[in-house]
């Protein structure tokens, strides 16, 4: 299964985490220096309940829709409210990687 998550804060990286730690296919959809970190650090989180740590390989990172070059299974927003006419215009612009939309 592939899953692309949209937007890169808390809940964007604990979904992307979380897929990827359960062997989707994992990408992210983010800019700039968090693009920049993702693919060279990964994606690590610590709470209470444990630290979970996804390597750079196990997560694609793209800078905008025209590098999605797949379609994926699911696709989970997790941006903010205001970007949300944005992103629906993209995905309807790109629908050949839309497929679930959660």
């Amino acid at each position: 299964m592939k899953a692309l998550v949209i937007g890169s804060g808390a809940v964007g990286c604990a979904i992307a985490m979380a897929a990827a730690e359960y062997g989707m296919d994992t990408a992210v959809l983010t800019r700039g220096a968090t693009a920049e970190y993702i693919r060279e650090n990964g994606h690590k989180r610590t709470g209470i309940f444990r630290e979970i740590t996804v390597a750079p390989d196990k997560i694609t990172v793209y800078e905008d829709y025209d590098q999605i070059d797949i379609r994926y299974d699911f696709i989970a927003v997790a941006a903010k409210t205001m970007a949300n006419e944005s992103i629906a215009s993209e995905l309807a612009a790109h629908k050949d990687i839309v497929g679930k939309i959660i």
